[in-house]
């Protein structure tokens, strides 16, 4: 169990230095020799980073594998709600997290913040709508394309 919970807190140390100016070296790592996997459910948003993470760390401690659930993060609450397994939870909002913690999902002292989101307006270089601010999507005959 507490291999299992050493390599757990690797993988979430190697999703932080991912995001972080710091790293991860192997050489810092502890070896672990006995095969087992991690249930990982993240946010559909983070499907290619946890993705190309989770190699790094399987290749640090072969014979451990990293087993995914990508959904959105509402989804995935609901999932732990009935009773779901997972080793670490990883939401795309702050609200779900704080559901799952009151619910008794998640230890609040495991919780933390990984990453953050910022809301960008892209428009074409000769700006036909003239958007030079957030409130300026509201404006009426403005076309608006929404991607996620």
């Amino acid at each position: 169990m507490l291999q299992r919970a050493s390599r757990l807190i690797l993988f979430v140390v190697i999703v932080l230095a991912a995001c972080a100016p710091s790293s991860v070296t192997p050489s810092t790592a502890r070896s672990v020799t006995q095969p087992s996997s991690l249930a990982v459910f993240a946010a559909a948003s983070l499907t290619d980073v946890f993705q190309e993470i989770s190699q790094a760390f399987e290749m640090t401690y072969p014979g451990t594998r990293v087993i995914f659930n990508f959904a959105g993060s509402q989804r995935l609450a609901l999932q732990l709600e009935q009773g779901a397994g997972a080793d670490l939870f990883a939401s795309a909002d702050q609200r779900t997290m704080d559901h799952v913690i009151a619910a008794g999902l998640v230890d609040p002292q495991s919780a933390v913040t990984f990453a953050h989101n910022q809301l960008v307006v892209i428009a074409p270089s000769d700006n036909p709508g003239q958007v030079e601010a957030l409130a300026d999507l509201a404006r009426p005959g403005l076309k608006l394309f929404l991607a996620g």
